[in-house]
Order: C-alpha cells, then structure tokens, then sequence
C-alpha cells in the first residue's frame, strides 16, 4: 500500500482532494451566503432547511463525481507513466487481480 502512496506523492492529489472539498462545502451552504440568513432561518426555519438540504444534495450530485474523475485520472496517469500496466502484463498478472493486490481489504 505503501508504493501506491508514494507513486501517488507529486500528483497533488491531497491538495486537489481538499479543493474539491472545500467547493464542495461552499456550494452546498451558498443558500448562507445570500441576504440575512438569520433572519430568514427565525422567520421561516422549514423553509430554509428544506433550501439548505437541496444545496446539499445538488453539491454532492453535481462535485462529487467530478472529484471521482479527478482522483481516478490523477491515479492512472500515474500508473501510465511509470509502465504499471505493462509490467503486470509481462509478468503474467491478470487484469482483475492488478487492484486486489494493491488493496488493504483481502480479496
């Protein structure tokens, strides 16, 4: 596990992860952001939660499988560039059993 960490080292993954968080976060609270929240939380709170979770689901449906695509383009770049694939085919490993050998979890 450790060797995928250290391939994975100058791809920046974990800044573009806490990017994409971060975006994550403020375009599901951008309802917060507009006019008096407080205000609008005391004077109607189903209103504004209902409003509040909507923005939370449109984040996550529209950012988290873009930060998927990301993370995934990112990871096989990197096996590209260092011949992964190609060294796991001489060596005679089937393409199912490249990820399991990789994994924390048993196969």
């Amino acid at each position: 596990m450790m060797v995928e960490f250290a391939k994975l080292k100058r791809t920046k993954i974990v800044w573009l992860c806490l990017l994409m968080c971060a975006g994550n976060v403020l375009f599901s609270n951008m309802n917060l952001f507009a006019g008096d929240p407080i205000a609008d939380f005391q004077a109607d709170p189903h209103t504004q939660w209902a409003s509040h979770l909507v923005g939370l689901g449109m984040a996550l449906a529209f950012l988290t499988p873009l930060l998927l695509a990301l993370v995934a383009s990112r990871i096989v770049d990197a096996e590209h560039a260092s011949g992964g694939w190609r060294l796991n085919a001489i060596a005679g490993t089937r393409p199912g059993r490249c990820f399991p050998g990789s994994s924390p979890w048993p196969a």
